[in-house]
């Protein structure tokens, strides 16, 4: 019924369903013997610590560590189930099957779990049909809700329930899975639902490598960290070749005839020389006794080519000199390969493609040779030179990856991977764009900094754009298009987004050395250029402060806040490029949070206006449109939030039902815009549509000594909802 992935648990057979990892007797048992302790714990004694997250570098044992715990955790009846993450797996890269795997080994594991299950899918059968719900709504009401249903006591106290003996799920290589915007979908309704569930006899163990998509979230009070730099390896690795030697010795008649070997000299280079890698560990350990080592992260490997040499009568010892005197790391590969490969013109564009300009869907063959303006044999033809460390699809359709995830670190840090790191190609490809126009590339970085989340941009919203320089500027956006996600091909004005990493490179002097942009001095260079225009601290203060929204926002009220005309406003909104985008024909502007953030840091000597005038100057034109009835309209408006508040709460649909005219309030709410907006910072068109309300706003209308003869009086019931309201809305705007 559930139809879960069955090769994904602890039990799988680990060489046809890798990763094929397990921590070799008696080693790496303080961190275990940790997580066992805490695993089995009663959640009475730390009911905050229900997540613990294990992470460290390529090779450093955590799916070995995480398998090991899920064996041992399931020999004692407490291992609610288990899920590892594969890259190179077809359904074990996705997260799409969690929720049910997950699901069908819980209903064996706690069998009281199998009818609540059941009847979750008896009542909705579409949480079993793909994109039908979100991935936290399956986890909800495929594990999290069986679960708390089959462990609560019978009168539904939650302490009760808190003393049964915990569960574990294990969650191996988070990392592997591909889709990052589901795995903090994940992550976020795991967090929230234990600060909701407090006392549920549940813990989840999720080991991975540090990356962004997973840090943000996991990195908080709610998980218990755990680093495996830590715990050093070497007296594990020690352990780990010693039993293994002696073990050989004692059926090996030419390590009995030898005598005492290896010496303890030669065990400690040995162990310096594998790094800490458990990977290089056992594939060395293995090479030296003449043993398979199916492990294919070390193919092309200087390893595996000292293998390949292997010649007849070679004993163990003389393997040992071999092992110490060879290369290891997955460096040595990726240079080696790299370097074969360097004759194709395309592989530096290839490399930043794969490396930093990720998609949900993934790079295939043909749609790498459209983003890179070549022909689709072309890819292959790298592709192939490349085979040791790429996956290369079977069809022009299906998905390129890397074959480990320590070429994506290799190619992002320079000291590693040199001419080959994406930071130098960067660089390299902006010094030719410089040469086209220093002065649109500029702009252009510094725009990647501070608009780097726009969903769609032209280049003359963030710098000078005519016909004279539109062909430089076409070729900049040519050279630099790895960079760029195109929205819309437009031939006269392309529209695009940046990728994340243009941001990341441009704020870390180390990667992008003279490219380097700063964000303090971006803005001083902005606000520098605007300091002749009279109004322009009243314009930038209601710029920043109140059409600061999530997107693009009409400007068409901002001469009333900040009491300018239009051609000032104009004027110093150009100025203000590229810090900020504008579009002056669609009278659109775009302000994002570095923006926000860097005025509010301080020290660029701006001046800020009062934001209460700026409120007040807005009252003043809504007076002068309504001067009978703006009084109860801010009020209507102040209680129609409290009723629309409880009703978002209790799902009931929202209307508004002004008494004094639809016209008049809707002249109001839209001189307001946008400190009362529609859904998505619209400029509402009618009285039928749901509204927001910044909260600062609202604080000002109630509070007498600054609003005035604009203050809003309420029934104490009212300004006790309000008060409710305001205290508990996380948001800058109030959902009305």
């Amino acid at each position: 019924m559930l139809d879960p992935i069955h090769d994904a648990s602890f039990s799988r057979d680990r060489k046809a369903s890798p990763p094929n990892s397990q921590c070799y007797p008696h080693t790496r048992r303080p961190i275990i013997d940790k997580f066992k302790a805490w695993a089995l714990a009663s959640i009475l004694e730390n009911p905050q610590c229900h997540i613990q997250w294990l992470y460290g570098y390529v090779g450093c044992g955590k799916s070995a560590i995480a398998q090991t715990l899920a064996e041992e955790i399931a020999e004692l009846g407490k291992l609610a189930g288990s899920f590892f993450f594969f890259r190179g797996a077809d359904e074990r890269n996705r997260i799409a099957k969690l929720p049910v795997t997950l699901a069908y080994q819980l209903s064996i594991s706690v069998p009281a779990t199998e009818p609540w299950i059941r009847k979750a899918v008896m009542d909705d059968p579409t949480l079993l049909t793909p994109g039908a719900h979100s991935l936290r709504t399956r986890m909800t009401r495929l594990v999290y809700v069986p679960f708390m249903s089959a462990t609560t006591s019978p009168d539904h106290t939650a302490p009760a329930s808190a003393t049964i003996s915990p569960y574990l799920f294990v969650i191996d290589g988070l990392d592997e899975c591909v889709d990052h915007d589901q795995v903090e979908e994940f992550v976020e309704g795991l967090l929230s639902f234990f600060e909701c569930h407090p006392t549920t006899p549940l813990r989840f163990l999720i080991s991975s490598r540090v990356e962004q998509h997973i840090q943000r979230h996991l990195q908080t009070d709610a998980v218990s960290l755990e680093d495996l730099v830590d715990h050093a390896p070497d007296a594990d690795i020690a352990l780990f070749l010693r039993t293994l030697f002696k073990n050989e010795a004692k059926r090996n008649r030419i390590i009995q005839s030898y005598g005492a070997w290896p010496s303890d000299q030669q065990l400690g280079k040995l162990i310096k020389h594998i790094g800490g890698s458990f990977i290089f560990a056992s594939s060395i350990a293995r090479y030296i006794l003449g043993t398979p080592d199916d492990d294919v992260r070390l193919n092309a490997s200087p390893l595996q080519a000292v293998r390949a040499e292997e010649r007849p009568g070679r004993t163990p010892m003389d393997r040992l000199n071999l092992a110490l005197r060879t290369e290891l790391g997955l460096d040595g590969l990726y240079h080696q390969i790299l370097t074969a490969a360097e004759h194709f013109a395309i592989l530096p564009d290839l490399l930043v493609t794969l490396t930093v300009n990720s998609t949900k869907q993934g790079w295939s063959i043909s749609s790498l040779a459209a983003r890179l303006c070549c022909k689709t044999f072309e890819v292959t033809a790298v592709l192939v030179a490349l085979y040791a460390i790429v996956q290369v699809p079977k069809d022009d359709e299906s998905t390129i990856a890397f074959f480990h995830r320590s070429l994506h670190d290799f190619l992002k840090n320079e000291k590693r991977s040199g001419r080959f790191s994406v930071h130098h190609i960067t660089r390299e490809l902006l010094t030719r764009a410089e040469r086209l126009h220093r002065h649109a590339t500029h702009d252009l970085l510094v725009a990647a900094t501070f608009l780097e989340d726009l969903p769609s941009l032209r280049f003359d919203h963030f710098t000078r754009f005519t016909p004279a320089n539109r062909p430089v500027v076409m070729e900049i956006l040519r050279l630099l298009k790895n960079y760029l996600v195109l929205i819309q091909d437009d031939a006269s004005a392309p529209h695009f987004s940046f990728i994340p990493y243009l941001s990341e490179f441009t704020l870390d002097p180390t990667s992008s050395q003279r490219f380097c942009v700063s964000p303090n001095v971006a803005c001083k260079e902005a606000l520098a250029r605007v300091e002749a225009y009279p109004r322009s601290n009243a314009i930038v203060t209601s710029l920043v402060n109140i059409f600061s929204l999530n997107g693009w926002v009409s400007i068409n009220n901002l001469p009333v806040f900040a009491e300018a005309n239009q051609d000032e406003i104009d004027s110093v909104l150009r100025c203000l490029r590229p810090v900020i985008a504008y579009d002056p024909k669609e009278e659109v502007a775009c302000v994002r949070r570095r923006f926000v953030e860097q005025l509010e840091r301080g020290g660029l000597g701006f001046h800020p206006e009062p934001l209460d005038d700026i409120y007040m100057r807005a009252l003043v034109r809504c007076e002068e449109l309504e001067k009978d009835y703006l009084s109860q309209i801010l009020g209507y408006l102040l209680q129609y939030l409290i009723s629309a508040s409880t009703m978002l709460r209790t799902g009931a649909v929202r209307l508004l039902d002004f008494p004094y005219g639809s016209h008049s309030v809707v002249r109001v709410i839209r001189q307001l815009y946008p400190l009362v907006c529609g859904v998505g910072s619209l400029v509402i068109q009618d009285i039928q549509r749901p509204l927001r309300c910044r909260v600062a706003f609202v604080r000002f209308l109630l509070d007498e000594d600054r609003a005035g003869r604009f203050h809003v009086v309420l029934r104490d019931d009212q300004l006790k909802s309000i008060q409710r309201i305001l205290s508990f809305v996380p948001f800058e705007y109030i959902p009305m």
